[in-house]
């Protein structure tokens, strides 16, 4: 579930960085189910920018069996260095399972 985003940065010179940018992901399930999730940020040139650390989820058993879990990560002072889209690849037992652009527009000064 994709709770918000946006998909535009607008800059006129590169590099730049961001203080703290989040990724908040929400995952619906069985109770007991049980996965790795991470975050990737990939460049426009096809390099991992950064990613966050692998963690476990486990799903926890609702009134009817069902569960959710929500996710938050956090990168600090993540950094631009090419214009172009990016991708935010969210990562489930090492497969993309949802990618979301973000675009570094250059931006008349």
């Amino acid at each position: 579930m994709i709770i918000g985003d946006f998909d535009n940065i607008n800059v006129p010179n590169l590099p730049i960085q961001l203080p703290l940018f989040f990724v908040i992901s929400k995952w619906v399930g069985y109770g007991g189910e049980n996965f790795m999730h991470w975050i990737r940020i990939i460049s426009p040139s096809g390099q991992e920018i950064s990613s966050s650390s692998q963690v476990n989820v486990t799903i926890q058993a609702g009134a009817h069996d069902d569960g959710n879990h929500i996710n938050i990560d956090s990168f600090m002072m993540l950094q631009f260095h090419e214009f172009g889209e990016y991708t935010i690849e969210v990562m489930l037992d090492g497969n993309p399972v949802h990618i979301l652009p973000l675009t570094v527009n250059q931006i008349g000064r």
